[in-house]
């Protein structure tokens, strides 16, 4: 909330990458962001409609009914029924087909307008299940212009979902807290203790080493610009 109250002016974005129902997108709407939401889940999408209408935010959000994070163009397979707080894209290799919608992968490159392409961008989430490498390294080109970038971190989907080792992921993750980059990151987990991270050697070995390869190793990382504004909210 705090992030999402810089959007005062109106002109400034929030990515709400991997949305579900929208709760990110929908509270960034209400304090004065335009919104862009990726959501595959049709079911999901029709959630967040009705919210949105009802809220008359309808003109500050896009829903963009597809995901990131792979190749473009690629066909990947969502749950067709309900809508699910872990649901990944998968090839239907991996699951059973008539359970699932076919979807197309997009990026966030090609989904973003001409008013977007410059735009100042107050936060991204990133909750995609696994693909978050993936997604990160696709955004390589905005960090310069995001402030706050939250990011659900699960390693062990990573083989699975997006094909990149942990090496690979840890070194992007890295790359986040270079000079330039974000001043600070913050680490919640469900069963460590909450950590602040500022060296990028730090979040190396964090991501690439001490993360656990199992559900409950997943964790919430907040990076962010104004190192205040974290210790304030937190």
């Amino acid at each position: 909330r705090r992030a999402a109250s810089a959007c005062r002016g109106g002109n400034q974005l929030m990515l709400d990458i991997g949305a579900n129902v929208g709760t990110y997108g929908i509270i960034s709407a209400a304090l004065g962001c335009r919104v862009i939401a990726f959501e595959p889940q049709s079911n999901c999408r029709a959630r967040m409609n009705v919210a949105l209408e009802r809220n008359g935010f309808l003109h500050r959000v896009r829903i963009v009914p597809q995901p990131v994070g792979r190749n473009v163009g690629a066909t990947l397979w969502t749950p067709a029924r309900g809508c699910h707080s872990a649901a990944p894209s998968l090839s239907s290799a991996h699951v059973s087909v008539d359970r699932l919608t076919a979807v197309e992968t997009t990026s966030v490159q090609n989904e973003l307008q001409d008013d977007e392409t410059s735009a100042r961008i107050v936060m991204v989430k990133i909750d995609t299940e696994g693909a978050e490498g993936a997604v990160l390294a696709s955004l390589m080109k905005y960090m310069g212009r995001i402030d706050n970038l939250v990011v659900e971190t699960t390693p062990w989907r990573w083989p699975l979902v997006s094909n990149m080792t942990r090496t690979t992921v840890a070194d992007i993750y890295a790359a986040l807290l270079r000079p330039g980059g974000f001043a600070l990151a913050y680490v919640h987990s469900p069963i460590a203790r909450a950590e602040w991270i500022s060296d990028p050697k730090e979040m190396w070995v964090y991501v690439g080493t001490r993360m656990p390869l199992h559900f409950w190793g997943m964790v919430d990382i907040w990076f962010g610009r104004d190192a205040g504004l974290m210790h304030l909210s937190l």
